[in-house]
């Protein structure tokens, strides 16, 4: 399993910029389900919007 760290180095590598990180619950096994809920998927819409402007 990769961490986010282990993302953000192999996106570098490929000369692709991260300026910001969204991060939304997801479910494992019985804890957090039903997340990413509508609500979840909504703000990091939103925050994506925010980041590309």
């Amino acid at each position: 399993m990769r961490g986010q760290s282990d993302i953000r180095r192999i996106l570098a590598e490929k000369g692709i910029e991260v300026i910001e990180e969204i991060t939304c619950p997801g479910s494992f096994l019985f804890m957090k389900l039903g997340h990413p809920n509508a609500a979840d998927l909504y703000q990091a819409a939103q925050r994506a919007k925010q980041i590309a402007k």
